[in-house]
């Protein structure tokens, strides 16, 4: 996963501020930080995705997330980026899993199961993107494992949620 450059940062906030894309600012969990609405078309084959833009150093950062993703959970898909990427540190081995664990502590038992399904389903698709374009979705071996750990955990945590009902 890239670390960008404090320029970097702020060049892509300046972009999505010209373009009036919504900006959103959320406290949830005691944590205090925003993110951007951004236009599914910006990445057609991977709808509900979500952006992070982010210096590890300075802890700037631009989190965006698409407008497919429904209302009631995208505060959530930020919250995960955030704590993924400015409270843990860009090199911790199972980061990925330990934001989403953080995050399904904290999001709202109805929306838990919808949460989870979306954020499979981004995990997935990205994977399968990467394997056949690594140098767009540039995830790297490092990445797929992180990303593999989520998704062991996530259906995990939906078989239970299943169980549950049952």
């Amino acid at each position: 996963m890239i670390d960008f450059t404090e320029t970097q940062v702020r060049n892509i906030e300046i972009l999505f501020r010209e373009r009036n894309y919504s900006f959103r600012e959320r406290n949830i969990g005691c944590r205090n930080f925003g993110y951007y609405f951004l236009p599914s078309e910006i990445n057609p084959e991977l709808s509900d995705f979500i952006l992070r833009i982010t210096n590890q150093e300075s802890k700037l950062y631009v989190i965006g997330v698409s407008e497919s993703v429904p209302f009631a959970i995208r505060d959530y898909f930020a919250l995960a980026e955030y704590i993924e990427f400015i409270e843990l540190d860009l090199g911790l081995e199972g980061r990925v899993r330990q934001a989403e664990e953080i995050v399904l502590g904290i999001v709202e038992p109805e929306l838990k199961r919808d949460y989870i399904t979306k954020k499979l389903g981004l995990y997935k698709r990205e994977l399968d993107l990467d394997r056949s374009k690594p140098e767009e979705y540039c995830l790297g071996d490092e990445g797929r494992r992180e990303f593999l750990r989520a998704i062991d955990y996530l259906d995990e945590q939906l078989a239970i949620s299943r169980r549950r009902i049952t």
